[in-house]
């Protein structure tokens, strides 16, 4: 697991859901401990300090994060998905894995087919969950737009994905990323797809990392990680979960 770096963003929501989820990813997934660990935390919410329970872990690395532009906290720390990945990671892949996700029970959770190169030699740029529409509906809309101003993007078509007006959501073949396993070298490419002053051309970092693959025709591969014993879930339902099976929360 020396090849993945595993990359967590922590503010003062986030770091109260991961004080319930750590436990159960250190109990039933060993492997996180075998990864390098970059914790990116906003530095006007959180105080490292309060950030000791990660000590469990052999090979955390906290890096202070700001973007102070961003219009919103959800923009801010979505933002940090992209940039620090870019910036921090030195493995040839990196584990994304948001705060609200559950351990649920012991096995192997990684395959070692998903990282390998297909038949035409084309390894993939990211593995991730399966999901079936991207919201709101004009999202992709607007990716297309800003990529005809991106020269690597431009040269290839637009999706031009079709959605009903009468809908709030598009529904196509994509991601969602609350288990991410990205390749280090193409996120620094995307990652300097970004705006001088660094943020998203829409606040999201699976939509914007799908749209990049999906235009420039990059391989990706779509796997249902709950089959692998995680389930991605609100706070009130991880405190019921992890009571049910008898973790407490890390202090």
């Amino acid at each position: 697991m020396s090849d993945i770096t595993l990359v967590l963003g922590v503010d003062a929501k986030h770091r109260e859901e991961l004080r319930w989820v750590w436990p159960t990813w250190m109990l039933f997934k060993p492997e996180l401990r075998e990864m390098p660990c970059v914790v990116f935390y906003d530095a006007s919410q959180v105080e490292p300090g309060t950030l000791d329970f990660l000590n469990s872990h052999p090979q955390v690395r906290l890096i202070p994060w700001e973007l102070s532009n961003a219009w919103s906290q959800r923009e801010k720390m979505l933002t940090g998905f992209v940039h620090i990945p870019a910036r921090e990671v030195v493995t040839p892949w990196y584990l994304k894995l948001d705060t609200d996700v559950v351990a649920t029970g012991p096995g192997p959770w990684i395959e070692p087919e998903w990282f390998q190169p297909d038949e035409g030699g084309s390894l993939p740029v990211f593995v991730a969950s399966k999901w079936s529409y991207t919201k709101p509906r004009f999202v992709m809309d607007l990716l297309d737009e800003w990529g005809d101003g991106i020269p690597d993007l431009a040269v290839q078509p637009r999706l031009n994905l079709p959605y009903s007006s009468a809908s709030t959501l598009m529904k196509h073949r994509r991601i969602i990323s609350w288990l991410f396993f990205g390749r280090t070298d193409w996120t620094r490419q995307v990652a300097a797809y970004t705006s001088p002053d660094g943020r998203l051309p829409f606040p999201s970092q699976d939509s914007f990392m799908f749209y990049c693959a999906a235009r420039l025709k990059q391989r990706i591969v779509r796997v249902r990680m709950a089959d692998y014993h995680w389930a991605h879930r609100s706070l009130p339902h991880i405190k019921e979960m992890t009571a049910q099976m008898g973790i407490a929360p890390a202090p």
